[in-house]
């Protein structure tokens, strides 16, 4: 897929994000892609809003639209902080992070409201490697509360090279070295 079909995806699906909450699931709960493209990696994620700190405002148990809206800013900023890639060099920052809020599989029965709970958020970003990069590393520390959210099961594909590698994260082990 060359970039502007990337960059368009990209800008269709943040659009239909703050529109709406995505009742179509981009990516299934607890698992992520890691897309290799020349030196960007592009990042899919699907990560349990439990996980993410300080965004319940009115301490109810639950996010909801309204809330998840007034909270983007302090949904990419831990983003930025608990997810990233390393390689030789150092860390990587993911950039160009687009969220995408995903309803509570209950609340879908139910009339679309401001007020129904979001359950997953579906992160979309970017690293931009160096050309020399090597024995890259990701990292990724959000974690829900329920043992259900305790795992995240990344692919990570690079179809140049013909590597495909798939791992599990968890709390205990939040990084995983990328191509062996």
């Amino acid at each position: 897929m060359n970039n502007f079909a990337v960059l368009t995806m990209a800008a269709l699906l943040f659009c239909y994000g703050i529109l709406q909450p995505v009742n179509a699931h981009l990516m299934v709960a607890q698992h992520g892609t890691l897309n290799f493209i020349e030196n960007d990696v592009y990042m899919v994620l699907s990560l349990p809003v439990s996980g993410i700190e300080n965004i319940d405002e009115n301490k109810d148990g639950v996010v909801s639209m309204i809330e998840f809206n007034n909270q983007r800013t302090t949904i990419t900023q831990q983003v930025k902080k608990q997810i990233s890639m390393s390689d030789q060099h150092g860390n990587i920052a993911v950039e160009s992070i687009i969220l995408s809020p995903v309803i509570d599989h209950h609340a879908e029965e139910q009339s679309l409201s401001q007020m129904q709970p979001l359950s997953q958020i579906t992160v979309m970003g970017k690293f931009a490697l160096k050309s020399d990069a090597e024995k890259l590393t990701f990292h990724a520390n959000i974690f829900g509360t329920s043992p259900s959210e305790q795992n995240l099961e990344i692919t990570a594909k690079n179809k140049q090279k013909a590597e495909k590698h798939s791992f599990v994260l968890t709390p205990t082990v939040s990084s995983a070295q990328l191509f062996e």
